[in-house]
């Protein structure tokens, strides 16, 4: 089980907690990176689970209101005049009637490297109009809740809800940029995400990770070298420490269920492998063992890149980029990092370690 924040406002928590559904705002379809914006939106709802924890953050009083569930994958709700269209439905897991306040929270002293992601997308500005939120902050969440409530309710029964228009990708098409002159024009389809083998945008791949964890999808996980059955939590577009930039994707396994033991620190690249893909992935994986394990021995770099890179001139036979991937790793305190190719197809996204399908 995982959770997630929301963003509301004054208005919007009302309509939230009238209708039992969180929803994302679609911004109507002006310039041609609007496709991208509503598969940024997608792929980040993807991450949601049935059962996982719903928490609401009020805009204007940094209000944080919970303890909700969520009731159904995310799906996009037609026949309505507002733009909050992605949505998902909840239902109540605890029953508190005080929030508690994002100040009292994120200033917690003996919690700021533990909320390093609630704290790290504050202070770079990234908000978004859902986050994922650790492990650890969702238990922190919860008791601060509980502890600002003598008394309250958990519910611990629920049934999961079929929708219609669930948030999907379509492999059996390619992309095409089909944008409509208005919101009202759109009608729902499941996205397109594959130009000949590769996805059209980087963020896809976040998706797909998403879908394949939240499915438990070990035959695609399993080229990753990731035993699905071992991981606690995963979440894509993760602040790096308090600069304006993310790690694509985190994934944390535990051989017991409860401490972690490995870290998985994934790169994703639509395309060619090149150098600062590389220099970013080590840069991020050794913040992350730095700040998060204490220095263990628990982070592994991971770079996914389109499979041209085996063909390329400019891919992993080129000089510069053998040297990155040989010696990069150790000027960061690694012994290697582990790359794949990925592949496209009407069946899905393929992975496949790099040695694997060509010369060494």
């Amino acid at each position: 089980m995982k959770a997630r924040l929301f963003v509301v406002n004054k208005e919007t928590i009302k309509s939230t907690l009238d209708s039992m559904e969180v929803a994302i705002m679609i911004p109507e379809p002006e310039g041609r990176q609007w496709d991208k914006t509503l598969l940024d939106i997608a792929c980040d709802l993807m991450q949601i689970d049935i059962g996982d924890y719903i928490f609401l953050w009020e805009s204007g009083t940094e209000n944080i209101y919970g303890v909700y569930r969520a009731l159904s994958r995310p799906f996009y709700k037609e026949g309505i005049e507002t733009n909050d269209k992605f949505r998902i439905k909840i239902g109540v897991a605890y029953s508190f009637g005080k929030p508690i306040n994002e100040y009292d929270i994120i200033n917690n002293p003996y919690m700021k490297n533990k909320l390093w992601n609630i704290i790290g997308k504050k202070v770079a500005g990234k908000s978004r109009g859902t986050s994922p939120i650790t492990n650890e902050e969702m238990q922190f969440l919860l008791q601060s809740l509980i502890a600002a409530n003598d008394e309250y309710e958990y519910n611990g029964d629920y049934t999961a809800i079929d929708v219609e228009n669930e948030v999907s990708f379509d492999y059996e098409h390619q992309y095409n940029r089909d944008i409509p002159s208005r919101l009202e024009d759109y009608s729902y389809a499941p996205i397109r995400i594959l130009d000949g083998s590769n996805v059209h945008y980087e963020k896809a791949l976040e998706g797909v990770l998403n879908n394949c964890f939240r499915n438990r999808d070990n035959e695609t996980i399993d080229a990753l070298e990731i035993n699905v059955d071992k991981v606690v939590w995963y979440a894509n577009y993760l602040p790096y420490g308090l600069e304006r930039s993310e790690i694509d994707y985190m994934v944390m396994e535990s051989d017991d269920g409860t401490n972690i033991s490995r870290i998985d620190v994934i790169e994703l690249m639509s395309n060619i492998i090149d150098q600062d893909h590389i220099n970013r992935c080590l840069q991020y994986a050794k913040w992350v063992a730095s700040s998060l394990t204490n220095d263990k021995n628990i982070v592994r770099p991971i770079l996914v890149c389109g499979e041209k890179s085996i063909t390329s001139k400019n891919g992993f036979s080129n000089e510069e980029i053998k040297e990155a991937i040989n010696n990069l790793p150790e000027k960061y305190g690694f012994e290697d990092i582990d790359i794949y190719t990925y592949s496209g197809s009407e069946k899905g996204i393929e992975f496949t370690k790099k040695g694997e399908d060509e010369d060494e």
